[in-house]
């Protein structure tokens, strides 16, 4: 269910990069293709060291565009903008909140760090700058609704809005931010994805008692087959970002298969001494089928 959900964000964020490149002007998905084989190659050679060092580079460069947009003069006015606010509020912060409890991708973040105190502050930090940053594209794009705004087929609401309400000069900022913060996401998730399948199966062995040379090349078996799952699905990633166009209801789904059916047992399995498996079975069962109740879902 974890790989599951987080293909479904991986998805999502390529049908986030489609749009962008729609939106600055380039109908013809070859930039994009051209792009997200980058973000797959160097994701399959570089693993999370790779994706981490780019993650500080990208994140750096947001927090400041973000800032210099909010700060720089071009915002629209929150009294204007919230007056056609229609959004499932709920569903939309506390779905994603959820979701971060088992998120396979932060669980491997928090396994590399040095201390759980470094846990805890980076967590903290993270989340008040992260919440933050988000309201700036939500004004943006409640902004764009209550212009009425027309957004070009398969663009992006976010950069049509920037374009419209700031500077030039604090546009291209913000645009290339917007790319930096799909990259920043994608690589993340990719990795994720193919560790947890290279790792969780235990699709390639390695005796504690095998002798060094043959341990050695289990070892060098294994870093093969984990690049060779990134470039694949990588490139599935890229195939099937065509036939979607809805960035944010895959992004709730994919949030929503995780939590229905997952976040009962794990919080079982945090809290309870002895948790049991037979109730842990009945919670997936309950919820999945509480899911399936709401299908379909609208995608397109």
């Amino acid at each position: 269910m974890s790989i599951l959900s987080l293909f479904f964000i991986l998805m999502a964020q390529a049908i986030a990069a489609r749009k962008f490149f729609v939106s600055i002007g380039f109908t013809s998905p070859l930039l994009f293709i051209v792009t997200w084989l980058i973000l797959v190659f160097y994701t399959s050679f570089g693993g999370l060291r790779a994706v981490v060092r780019t993650d500080i580079l990208q994140a750096g460069f947001i927090i400041a565009a973000f800032a210099i947009a909010s700060f720089g003069g071009g915002m629209p006015t929150l009294s204007s903008t919230f007056e056609a606010a229609a959004a499932p509020w709920a569903g939309w912060l506390f779905m994603p909140l959820l979701f971060m409890l088992i998120e396979q991708d932060m669980g491997q973040r928090c396994f590399e760090a040095r201390s759980p105190r470094t846990v805890t502050l980076a967590a903290l930090i993270a989340a008040v700058v992260l919440f933050l940053v988000a309201l700036f594209p939500v004004v943006m794009g409640i902004a764009a609704r209550s212009a009425a705004l027309e957004i070009p087929t398969g663009g992006s609401v976010l950069i049509t809005a920037v374009g419209h309400f700031m500077s030039p000069l604090v546009a291209t900022i913000l645009v290339a931010s917007v790319l930096m913060a799909i990259v920043s996401t994608s690589d993340s998730i990719l990795n994720a994805i193919s560790s947890n399948i290279a790792c969780d199966f235990t699709l390639t062995q390695r005796g504690a008692s095998a002798p060094q040379s043959a341990s050695a090349t289990a070892g060098r078996s294994g870093l093969s087959l984990c690049r060779l799952l990134t470039l694949l699905i990588g490139i599935a990633t890229l195939l099937l970002s065509f036939c979607f166009d809805q960035v944010v209801a895959m992004l709730i789904f994919s949030y929503e298969l995780s939590v229905y059916i997952l976040l009962l047992p794990v919080l079982m399995a945090i809290v309870l001494k002895k948790p049991s498996r037979r109730l842990a079975i009945a919670c997936m069962s309950i919820g999945a089928l509480c899911r399936l109740a709401l299908i379909p879902l609208n995608w397109h």
